[in-house]
């Protein structure tokens, strides 16, 4: 399948992203904030960090 009819149903398709696996990580890790400068390649870290606890 060609990655234009993969991304035509949504990021998340293909399974979990990095990022989340990041942000999971952090918070098994007891991370409770998180603290930096959101820019281009960290926009999808943000991202997860907002759909997650830690603030």
């Amino acid at each position: 399948m060609l990655w234009q009819e993969w991304s035509q149903h949504g990021l998340n398709s293909m399974g979990k992203l990095v990022a989340d696996i990041i942000v999971e990580t952090l918070q098994n890790a007891g991370v409770k904030h998180c603290y930096g400068v959101a820019g281009d390649t960290l926009n999808l870290i943000a991202r997860s960090l907002d759909k997650s606890e830690i603030e």
